[in-house]
């Protein structure tokens, strides 16, 4: 998640040249007095609590929404739920057109400068292009509907909805960020989405309701509402004091104006716009294909499949978010030794909260069907899923690079590792195309998230291990 690069904003700052030549740049900010990692970690994890609090909620809320949900829709409309859920997840990365990223670097950078003006003019500029985007997003989310399931238009009209809605609460939310209001943000992008469904399928849940699936998507769109209004509410008034402030400052000395860079801006938001959306697009074109190929039931399967799986991930997703800083102070000063004492630190914790969810996992395989509904423990092989795992959790060796590769600018290489698993993935479902379904669907994940991690490290792993004798070097270490 590109957020986590503004998880200790006042640690370090992410700033720019155009994007296309050396990507994100990271300019750290000195932390005196840690003495080792496991100190610097911890006074971070001090500093910033709230956010990985707000973080786990949303992931939590995600979890147990579409577990409950999976109980209280049929299976046909548990799918089609999952696949709008998916689809709007990427679509709405192409509604907000990359502002809600390079937000981070342009309103950070102007708010230091104290520069409100550029401010206001990134803000209309990057409202008038994600509202332009978000539509082609929708458009794009109406296509895909109607060649999967059909002219519905009441799950189509609010399909559509969904999309517009989840483009925009991305923007406020990036914004946020860039305004250093993390909490906020992650309350406006994730939290009140998804926490609004967890709290719709619990309660219908224990009061043994149905839910339909008109129901389940409007709350969906009104969570994204609401994370529009936090985001646009909290900015407009964090602006406003900034202003006021400016106005009142004694010294009367005005800041150095920018021009607005209308053209730098859609620049920098395109290229990283390219990636999220090939991030995006390979952990979810299982499901796409899955949704052409096969049935809803088999997608909503694939759904609750793939939740089981991605839990062995949640521990290494904070990890990374409190190892961040001192990544980026190692990237920045070529500390080739720290680097590396960081790469095995991230992994060896990665593996073992890994480890240990996998064989919680492992222990209550033989239970699924007092957890999942009895046409999704028919359909998936529990030994294919503990497979599954267990490659998922080897392969929390590929967490440590991306972030390396994303501080050196190296979003073609990570693009490129993506598309080599969806080409990989494409190829399996053509070629196996008539045995398609929930199971097949794992595999092909499986493989896809191998290719990028295999890649990942070679990209990564020569430059890092390079000179291991030398403490330190001016140059980055991917630079060689």
């Amino acid at each position: 998640d590109y957020s986590a690069l503004l998880f200790l904003g006042g640690r370090y700052q992410v700033r720019s040249s155009a994007i296309g030549e050396k990507g994100p740049q990271v300019t750290p900010c000195r932390m005196t007095g840690a003495s080792n990692l496991i100190s610097v970690i911890f006074r971070n994890w001090r500093a910033k609590i709230v956010a990985p609090i707000l973080f786990g909620i949303g992931l939590v809320s995600t979890f147990a929404g579409q577990l409950a949900l999976s109980h209280v829709t049929t299976a046909a409309d548990f799918g089609i739920y999952i696949l709008i859920y998916n689809a709007a997840a990427v679509l709405s990365a192409l509604g907000a057109a990359g502002y809600d990223l390079t937000a981070v670097r342009f309103v950070a950078n102007a708010l230091n400068r104290k520069d409100n003006s550029y401010i206001h003019s990134y803000l209309r500029h990057a409202v008038k292009m994600s509202g332009a985007l978000a539509l082609i997003a929708a458009a794009l989310m109406l296509a895909y509907l109607a060649g999967t399931v059909g002219l519905n238009w009441p799950i189509l009209g609010l399909a559509l909805l969904v999309t517009l809605l989840w483009s925009w609460s991305r923007l406020a939310a990036g914004i946020l960020r860039g305004l250093d209001r993390l909490s906020f943000a992650l309350i406006s992008d994730r939290v009140s989405r998804d926490f609004l469904v967890m709290l719709l399928a619990i309660s219908a849940l224990l009061l043994t309701t149905a839910v339909p699936i008109h129901m389940a998507l409007l709350i969906l769109a009104i969570g994204s509402l609401f994370g529009i209004v936090i985001g646009s509410a909290v900015s407009r008034q964090y602006l406003r004091s900034a202003a006021q402030r400016q106005r009142d400052d004694a010294d009367d000395v005005l800041p150095a104006l920018t021009p607005a860079e209308p053209g730098l801006w859609l620049l920098a938001s395109l290229g990283l716009l390219a990636y999220n959306i090939a991030e995006l697009l390979s952990s979810r074109f299982d499901v796409f294909a899955l949704s052409y190929l096969s049935t809803a039931e088999a997608v909503g399967a694939f759904g609750l499949g793939l939740l089981l799986i991605n839990l062995v991930t949640i521990p290494s997703g904070f990890i990374t978010m409190l190892l961040m800083p001192a990544v980026a102070i190692a990237h920045h000063d070529g500390d080739r030794a720290r680097l590396r004492r960081l790469f095995v630190l991230s992994t060896s914790a990665s593996f073992a909260t890994g480890i240990c969810i996998a064989a919680v996992l492992a222990f209550l395989m033989p239970y699924l069907d007092r957890f999942l509904p009895p046409a999704t423990v028919a359909s998936l092989r529990p030994e294919l899923l503990g497979l599954a795992i267990g490659v998922r959790v080897l392969c929390l060796i590929g967490t440590f690079p991306p972030v390396l590769l994303m501080m050196a600018g190296g979003h073609r290489q990570l693009i490129l590792a993506h598309a080599a698993s969806i080409a990989v993935r494409v190829i399996l479902f053509v070629a196996f195309g008539a045995i398609v379904d929930a199971n097949f669907a794992i595999l092909t994940f499986v493989a896809g998230t191998v290719v990028v991690t295999a890649l990942n490290l070679w990209q990564v792993l020569p430059g890092l291990f390079k000179g291991q004798g030398e403490d330190r070097k001016p140059s980055s270490p991917l630079q060689d």
